[in-house]
């Protein structure tokens, strides 16, 4: 077989992202109203040292981008019926 050895012998290895679960639920339960970004850079500057790719799919993961936003209403509108003009101009 025409195969390299290197992806005949490849063991997958699981992620552990454990440590930076505990410290992103840490920031943003802190912190509820800071984003995706200003989180990765509070992590950042406590120490963990971490791809913001790898950061982002944890993100996603525990579900910290959903937001509940209130949605502002206008007041309803009284409808008028339309005026005709008596005369011209």
């Amino acid at each position: 077989m025409q195969l390299s050895p290197s992806s005949y012998q490849y063991k997958h290895k699981p992620k552990d992202d454990n440590e930076i679960q505990d410290a992103l639920t840490a920031v943003v339960s802190k912190h509820p109203a800071i984003g995706f970004w200003q989180s990765y850079f509070r992590l950042r500057r406590k120490g963990y040292s971490c791809n913001h790719k790898r950061l982002y799919r944890v993100y996603i993961m525990l579900r910290l981008n959903m937001r509940s936003r209130v949605k502002r209403r206008l007041p309803q509108r009284i409808k008028v019926p339309l005026l005709i003009p008596e005369t011209i101009n």
